[in-house]
């Protein structure tokens, strides 16, 4: 085989054929917070109500969505520009008084700090959150 030609000579088109195709989960990997078209495809994510079922308020598919935060898999959210994931806990089927459903009752109220805080270091999403006046 032929040595592969150096970077200098390679055309834009080779250069873009070696990009390996964006994550599965979506089309935009940049932060756009003031895109009402990226809020909607995020928000498109949460279709399927079985995958982000009872959750606080705070955490509804749309804050998620403002926080850059779309659906991949039950309970799962994860963000396409920095890979940061978030396993959201559940208390359905645990009876009210039970201790496991106190931590899980806790644990529901910190997902929504997470939603600021689980983003990469240096992702613009952790402070860069698309404005209410969008939703």
């Amino acid at each position: 085989a032929a040595p592969a030609a150096p970077a200098s000579s390679l055309s834009l088109a080779d250069l873009e054929a070696m990009i390996e195709p964006e994550a599965a989960f979506g089309t935009s990997t940049t932060c756009r917070p003031h895109s009402l078209a990226d809020l909607h495809e995020r928000l498109a994510t949460f279709s399927n109500a079985q995958t982000w079922f009872c959750k606080p308020s705070a955490a509804s598919p749309l804050e998620c969505a403002r926080a850059g935060w779309e659906i991949d898999g039950t309970d799962m959210l994860a963000c396409r520009v920095c890979g940061a994931r978030i396993k959201s806990p559940t208390a359905l089927g645990l009876p009210p008084t039970t201790a496991a459903a106190a931590v899980a009752a806790e644990a529901l109220t910190s997902l929504c700090d997470q939603l600021r805080t689980s983003h990469g270091e240096l992702c613009p999403w952790g402070s860069n959150a698309s404005p209410p006046m969008l939703g």
